[in-house]
């Protein structure tokens, strides 16, 4: 295939956008709110 490099670099790059927004997720619940403003930095 033509393109397959180019979609494991998107796919492997959407994953650590998403690993990151999760992560901030995580922590902005278990810390009982206190990282609200990360949320909206990711």
């Amino acid at each position: 295939m033509e393109w397959e490099w180019p979609v494991i670099i998107y796919l492997w790059a959407a994953g650590v956008g998403g690993g990151a927004y999760f992560v901030t997720f995580l922590a902005h619940r278990l810390s009982g709110g206190n990282y609200y403003n990360a949320k909206r930095v990711a």
